[in-house]
């Protein structure tokens, strides 16, 4: 285990799960190479990230259909034409739709 996460995980009482981890950080990634915005509805329905004003990104650790038809769904709703799932495994019922981050830790 590297550093990062080990100094993350103490920040947060040792309370994060994997993919709380994971998707930190694909949020630190896209940073890096432009910006990043939240997106909630009072409903608590969310998009992870919206990356340069553009673009929905819904991260998830073993991603599966539905994940790809949320972000779709949420996207299309605020205007928004690109939506992407972000994933770091394989899910057992075959779905492939998605980024792969890979294994980043």
């Amino acid at each position: 285990m590297n550093d990062y996460r080990i100094y993350l995980n103490v920040l947060a009482g040792e309370q994060l799960s994997s993919g709380q981890v994971f998707e930190n950080a694909v949020a630190i990634q896209l940073k890096r190479m432009g910006t990043i915005q939240y997106y909630q509805k009072k409903s608590g329905q969310e998009i992870d990230f919206i990356y340069n004003g553009d673009t929905a990104l819904e991260v998830k650790e073993t991603p599966v259909q539905q994940d790809k038809q949320n972000v779709e769904q949420r996207a299309l709703a605020i205007d928004i034409n690109k939506y992407f799932v972000i994933g770091r495994n394989l899910s057992n019922n075959g779905f492939k739709d998605f980024i792969w981050a890979g294994n980043i830790f």
